[in-house]
């Protein structure tokens, strides 16, 4: 879920290549996947998404564009607003 939700808020993500991951994150398109204890992969890649805002930029708008074409966005939009309810918080 979290993978998900980071997507549909257009944010590029580092993840382990495990589980469901490569159906929400694309190397090199929306993120990158790294193999289990690969902590070398997972500090390089942020390091390249914390050092190249256009990167962060391009990453997170296909992460966004992917969840928007392949994901139910509905269901986080449901969960935003049933948060915000209980916390008293808006979302935009």
């Amino acid at each position: 879920m979290v993978l998900f939700e980071a997507a549909a808020a257009g944010k590029p993500v580092v993840a382990t290549a495990t589980g469901g991951t490569a159906e929400i994150l694309r190397h090199g398109e929306t993120g990158y996947l790294v193999e289990r204890h690969d902590v070398e992969g997972m500090t390089k890649f942020v390091a390249v998404l914390i050092q190249d805002d256009a990167l962060r930029q391009r990453l997170g708008e296909a992460a966004s564009q992917l969840a928007r074409r392949s994901l139910a966005v509905e269901p986080v939009r449901q969960l935003e607003d049933l948060y915000s309810s209980l916390t008293g918080a808006h979302t935009a």
